[in-house]
């Protein structure tokens, strides 16, 4: 039997523990609840806050760039831990964004602007709320920042009319506890297979 092995960065000794440094669970879910609440609040009261032309350069360019940033930021500011914490933030992105695909064939709400039946719930503020509880976890002192970016995307969705405000609280829950569900397990949702325990590195072995 042969193996070939990839390293996606140096990996440490086997006898090491691996520790996820994150914010204790009961501050990041209280700080998660507080943000999906402000949200509701400001969807609710100020829904037109920009321009629609602004709301658009958020739905699109902002979001794309906002979640590339939350996926790949931990290699640049977490050092060797940085690897297992852009895995672990796809890895909740990928199930989350599962979760909502698979709602939106279930449901088959009608958007508000279009003839569309994909309504609920929203995936831009899934994937956003997703990174933001997840990042929030990683870098508790940034938690502010993540979730006024998030709260953003939920917006700009409601204001251009893509959904309505039940399928972007929805995306926010969805998202939100994913990212929970996701960092209450040692290796991740659907990478467990590949993130070893004791190394900070990720391997990838194929055996034949």
């Amino acid at each position: 039997m042969a193996a070939i092995c990839a390293s996606a960065i140096p990996r440490v000794a086997a006898s090491e523990p691996v520790h996820l440094h994150t914010l204790d669970s009961p501050s990041v879910t209280v700080a998660s609840a507080a943000a999906v609440g402000v949200t509701a609040l400001v969807l609710t009261a100020f829904p037109h806050l920009l321009s629609r032309a602004d709301y658009r350069n958020i739905s699109d360019t902002g979001a794309v760039t906002y979640l590339a940033f939350g996926v790949l930021d931990p290699l640049f500011q977490d050092g060797k831990s940085g690897g297992r914490h852009s895995l672990r933030i796809a890895d909740a992105l990928v199930v989350s964004g599962g979760i909502t695909e698979f709602l939106k064939l279930t449901v088959r709400e009608r958007r508000p602007a279009s003839s569309s039946t994909d309504s609920f719930p929203s995936g831009h503020t899934d994937a956003a709320f997703c990174v933001a509880a997840m990042q929030s976890s990683f870098h508790p002192h940034q938690a502010a920042l993540w979730y006024a970016g998030a709260t953003f995307i939920a917006a700009s969705r409601l204001s251009l009319r893509r959904h309505y405000v039940q399928d972007v609280l929805a995306g926010a829950v969805i998202g939100t506890l994913t990212a929970r569900w996701e960092l209450s397990r040692d290796r991740g949702l659907l990478i467990t297979p590949w993130l070893k325990r004791g190394s900070e590195g990720i391997a990838l072995a194929f055996h034949f």
